[in-house]
């Protein structure tokens, strides 16, 4: 029978100081936890997530007897760490930059070279990480998923009736880094042609300064009367919230660190059989473009308030394409066709090294 084994390394939530030494210690410990179990037993694969130097981890580990050595990147770090101790000043800015030089040797021009399997979170992440010597044939991009199966496709494609009222909404947290400001002036926008339209956000704005992000800008622009803000909601509520609408929004800041992420909204809006719109991005372009089931633009307020009011216009039109929605993510983004993805590269990975073994 197959066996796995999995190490989770705890996290402090603490700040200062104090938090950064707990995490440190429990650092430490997952490290030891991960060696011990490769070292009382022998892997067919070993792998790690995430941690800077888990492809060394990884290495050492596979001295016990592990066959293949995998590693799996969600994000990139180093890039992260730069991209922040550009805004930054000082001491701080110093450090970050250490740490973005370190991570980047450890990882990219090192540690990555050492395994044997990469996987990573998108096609951009591939060529990004293939700029530092990485070969892509080594690499397997896993994106974003979500849960759906093949009973909902009936109940999610089928043609939803055109709404009377224009409403744009967005899923997710409303966080001031996801700058929904933007959002904000795009309803405004649209307003100026579709006087009644109104934008709902489905999520929480936990913070005051989340908040004035959001209403600051809306009674500057005189469109406070057009935000709705639900508050938290449990996934199936907030879906079935989302098809009240007309179209669902994806705004994605162009920026570099976040160029190779796979953003996970896009895909619910598709599998609900929604209308999207989405700034151009690699993966929200890809999947706009593979699907059929929305427009993709600049990011910039007036072209998406031009393309909700174009979409809107021609309602039938973009009903009728947001229908492939549910279909393509049953087949390209649900978990269970992203999992089966991963399992075949597993069963790849493994019987490489077989044949190998018996050349040997």
């Amino acid at each position: 029978m197959a066996r796995c084994a999995v190490v989770v390394t705890p996290y402090h939530g603490r700040g200062g100081l104090v938090g950064k030494l707990i995490n440190c210690i429990y650092l430490i410990m997952g490290y030891a936890a991960f060696l011990s179990l490769a070292w009382r037993r022998s892997w067919d694969i070993i792998q790690c997530r995430d941690e800077i130097g888990g492809a060394w981890l990884v290495q050492l580990a596979s001295l016990f007897g592990t066959s293949i050595k995998s590693y799996w990147l969600s994000f990139p770090f180093p890039e992260s760490s730069m991209e922040e101790a550009s805004r930054s000043r000082g001491l701080k800015k110093r450090a970050l930059q250490i740490r973005g030089w370190l991570g980047e040797w450890l990882l990219y021009r090192t540690g990555l070279k050492l395994v044997d399997h990469v996987f990573v979170q998108s096609e951009q992440m591939k060529r990004d990480v293939a700029r530092y010597g990485i070969s892509p044939s080594k690499m397997t991009s896993v994106p974003m998923g979500v849960q759906i199966r093949e009973e909902d496709i009936g109940e999610y494609s089928s043609l939803r009736p055109r709404s009377e009222r224009l409403v744009v909404s967005y899923l997710g947290t409303l966080t001031t880094g996801r700058r929904l400001d933007f959002m904000v002036r795009v309803i405004a926008e649209v307003r100026k042609i579709v006087p009644d339209a109104a934008l709902l956000l489905v999520g929480a704005a936990e913070s005051q300064a989340e908040r004035s992000l959001i209403f600051d800008e809306a009674d500057r622009l005189g469109v406070s009367d057009a935000i709705t803000i639900t508050g938290f909601l449990p996934r199936a509520v907030a879906w079935e919230k989302l098809r009240e609408s007309f179209v669902c929004a994806s705004p994605f800041f162009p920026m570099f660190i976040l160029n190779s992420t796979s953003p996970t909204k896009l895909v619910e809006y598709m599998a609900l059989g929604m209308p999207v719109l989405a700034n151009e991005h690699p993966e929200q372009s890809l999947l706009i473009a593979e699907s059929g089931t929305g427009k993709c633009v600049a990011w910039n307020e007036a072209a998406f308030a031009e393309a909700i009011v174009s979409m809107w216009t021609n309602a039938d039109e973009t009903l009728r394409n947001a229908t492939k929605g549910p279909a393509y993510v049953l087949e390209n983004r649900s978990y269970r066709a992203i999992g089966a993805r991963v399992y075949d590269q597993y069963k790849s990975l493994l019987r490489t090294e077989a044949e190998r073994s018996l050349v040997a």
